[in-house]
Order: structure tokens, then C-alpha cells, then sequence
């Protein structure tokens, strides 16, 4: 009688496990959804990134590349993670302002992947299931220090003298276009 007492404590205590991972499971799920956010036009004008050109941060290859590097250049900064499904749908535009601006001397366009450094293959992945040809970045959470970008997707347009021009969170209609036209804003 002792032991069937024993086994169904077990059973208990098994099931309130499974409770409480699930509960931590569900609160995690969530967490990511909301830092995730499909909300539009949500934009901010001004800000400063601070030290951010002092920077070095690993490229898809493992190798470190210096943020001074885009020092006095009009910087377009995406902000994405690989499980993010509106980055799904900024990225393509991210790539396409690249094709527009890449040539120029005095524009760089860049990804920062929040996706943690071990993440680098799904990454990998992710960039090149979406043709992404600019250089991509991983964080382990320096540049949000500077940037201040928590969510995905964010993009951020620096102007020359490290100012932020305009801050664009969450899915963005025609975003593209916006870009494209706040870049030749830049440029004038």
C-alpha cells in the first residue's frame, strides 16, 4: 500500500512537470511572438547610435568586421531574426534597396541578425533562401546596446554623421520606396 501511495506521488509530481514546462513553454512562445510584431508604420525620426562605430561584430563566415569600416557613409541597418515571419517580408526589400544603392560608394546597406551566434547556420540558411547578397551581422546584444532595437524586424537609416535619420519597426507597407526615398533624402 505504501509503494501504490509512492507511485501515484511520482505520477503527481510528473504531471505537475509537465504543467510547469508547458507553462514555460507557452511564456516563451509568447515572448517571441511579441518581440516579432506585425504592426505598420510605426516610425521614429532622430536618436543617435552612440559608440556603434567602435564596433566589431561576426559576419556569416565567423569573420570579426569593424563598424568603422561605414563610418561617413549613409548606413541602412535591417534588423531581423531567422524564425521572425514579417522579416520573411522585409528582407526581399532590404535586398532590393541593396541592388539600388550597393554600387554607390557613400551608401551601405547591412543585416543584423538577433538570432544568437550559435543560431549561424539557420541564419546562413534564411539569407539565402531569400537572396540576400548585402553583409550580414550576428549580435549577441552589443548593437542593440547602441541601436536600442529590440524588436524585429527594424531598420535603421544613420545618416552620415552617425545620426539616426528615421527608425522603421514592425512590417512596413511599400517599405522599399520608403527607404529608397528617405536615402535620396540623405543623399541631396
Amino acid at each position: 500500500m505504501l509503494q501504490q501511495g509512492s507511485g501515484e506521488h511520482v505520477t503527481t509530481a510528473t504531471r505537475n512537470q509537465r504543467r510547469v514546462a508547458l507553462s514555460l513553454a507557452l511564456v516563451f512562445l509568447y515572448l517571441a511572438v511579441s518581440a516579432c510584431t506585425q504592426r505598420e508604420e510605426q516610425i521614429v525620426r532622430g536618436g543617435s547610435v552612440g559608440s556603434f562605430y567602435s564596433l566589431s561584430l561576426p559576419d556569416l563566415s565567423g569573420a570579426s568586421v569593424a563598424f568603422q569600416s561605414y563610418q561617413g557613409k549613409i548606413l541602412v541597418i535591417e534588423f531581423f531574426a531567422s524564425w521572425c515571419g514579417p522579416c520573411k517580408e522585409t528582407v526581399p526589400a532590404i535586398q532590393a534597396v541593396h541592388r539600388q544603392f550597393g554600387s554607390r560608394q557613400d551608401v551601405a546597406v547591412i543585416g543584423v541578425s538577433l538570432d544568437a551566434e550559435s543560431s549561424r547556420d539557420a541564419v546562413k540558411i534564411f539569407a539565402q533562401r531569400h537572396g540576400v547578397t548585402f553583409p550580414v551581422f550576428l549580435d549577441a546584444g552589443q548593437i542593440r546596446q547602441f541601436t536600442g532595437v529590440y524588436m524585429v524586424p527594424t531598420t535603421l537609416i544613420i545618416d552620415r554623421k552617425g545620426a539616426v535619420h528615421v527608425r522603421l519597426s514592425g512590417a512596413q507597407k511599400k517599405l522599399k520606396e520608403r527607404i529608397a526615398r528617405e536615402v535620396d533624402e540623405l543623399l541631396k
